[in-house]
């Protein structure tokens, strides 16, 4: 590959072996990672493999009449009026996107969705491509590669005229797997392009480790399961089931590349990057990262045998079609039912045992009467229902699930 007759300064340019080290054998030996001597062989499975973040971004000049809308939408979004607030929105195809009162770093209006986030630069921006949109895991594994930036292209071309297609930023992939192999190994088993290799624990307990953070290509091998659980991402386990996952920890390895190296390999658009996945992997699990099994015998850490499960990592293909199929998923900005119906139920059980009331049906029917006639006293006025209206309103902005007034008026007198 043109990558590996480059050489960067962040990090490339750092010896493949590397130093240091949690755990040293006796007298200073070099531990070792052997398979069990009861001959057992260990497993790995793979569960799924696929693109856990893209981002990109689309140089093409935006119609200055989107400008001016935005710039409304903007201004709405900023309003101390909830009403006005509750209408910085945008219908695109099946989506509502909400618009912010703030741009993102050097773009001047952002927009999204839970899944999507469009950044769009402002008519004075010369220097930076006019769109830059990152899209989630969510949207990736409801929409797939294909499908996910194909929506960008068809927003792109409504709002803007574009000659040429979306280029990458960032992209990260990963294969989540089960394994009965111990993954807390002597530090030196790893030999990486990149010196900044950490192991991670929480509370004494080991979740992974990570590779050359900081630098434009950054590699994690860490415990999915735990994050899952730790971060209440709820769909992880629905999506691991579905692709067989028996309950065993699941382990993620993943890697984050950056514009610069993605170049060197000539991986510039989503379709170079979909036709050279396997290329990418390869380089990235044989020349970049390898996990070994430490020999006394051989000093020189090049000539240590790739680990059994490295093996197996390092060999997995990549094509368009292999992916996990499309699953419909919720926006993250949308409440969970656990958020709604166990946490969301303390105000009324306040209420009942205030009351005195016991009885599910009574406790409910009064909590509606009693919140009816309070608001009719002490709510400026508004009333009750009026009140309700404009808390849906902006939560349906804000969860992009509800398209409230039209967008064409303009902000309310202040």
């Amino acid at each position: 590959m043109q990558h590996e007759k480059n050489s960067r300064a962040q990090e490339e340019d750092e010896p493949e072996a590397t130093t240091g080290g949690r755990r040293q054998g006796l007298a200073g030996s070099i531990p070792s990672t052997r398979e069990p001597a009861n001959g057992k062989k260990e497993k790995v499975s793979i569960i799924r493999k696929g693109t856990d973040t893209l981002e990109l971004t689309q140089r093409c000049l935006v119609n200055l009449d989107w400008l001016e809308r935005l710039e409304h939408l903007k201004a709405l979004a900023q309003s101390s009026i909830e009403s006005d607030r509750a209408q910085a929105q945008l219908e695109f195809e099946e989506q509502i996107l909400a618009v912010r009162g703030q741009g993102s770093g050097m773009y001047a209006y952002c927009l999204e969705d839970g899944f999507t986030r469009f950044s769009i630069a402002g008519a004075n921006a010369k220097k930076i491509p006019a769109i830059y949109v990152q899209i989630s895991s969510a949207c990736l594994l409801n929409s797939g590669v294909v499908e996910a930036t194909a929506i960008l292209d068809r927003f792109s071309r409504q709002i803007a005229t574009v000659e040429e297609e979306a280029t990458i930023s960032r992209v990260d992939f990963c294969v989540d797997f089960t394994t009965s192999h111990d993954l807390r190994v002597p530090i030196e088993s790893w030999i990486s392009r990149s010196q900044k290799i950490n192991e991670r624990t929480e509370n004494g307990r080991f979740v992974g480790w990570d590779f050359g953070m900081g630098g434009v290509i950054v590699g994690r091998l860490y415990d999915k399961t735990f994050q899952a659980e730790k971060k209440k991402i709820e769909y992880l386990p629905f999506v691991w089931k579905a692709a067989g996952w028996n309950g065993d920890t699941v382990w993620r390895l993943e890697f984050q590349i950056r514009r610069e190296p993605l170049r060197e390999m000539e991986i510039v658009t989503v379709s170079d990057y979909l036709e050279r996945q396997t290329a990418l992997w390869a380089y990235l699990t044989k020349k970049w990262l390898r996990l070994t099994i430490p020999r006394n015998s051989k000093p020189d850490k090049k000539l240590w045998s790739t680990h059994p499960l490295w093996k197996t990592l390092s060999g997995i293909t990549w094509d368009c079609g292999s992916q996990l199929p499309a699953i419909r998923l919720r926006s993250g900005r949308v409440p969970s039912d656990y958020a709604l119906f166990v946490n969301g139920m303390g105000a009324i059980t306040s209420f009942m045992a205030r009351e005195g009331i016991s009885d599910p049906k009574e406790g409910f029917d009064r909590y509606f009467q009693e919140a009816e006639q309070f608001h009719s006293e002490f709510s400026n006025g508004i009333g009750f229902h009026q009140y309700v209206d404009q808390k849906v309103a902006l939560k349906g902005r804000r969860f992009n699930t509800i398209l409230n007034s039209s967008e064409e008026g303009r902000p309310s007198h202040e």
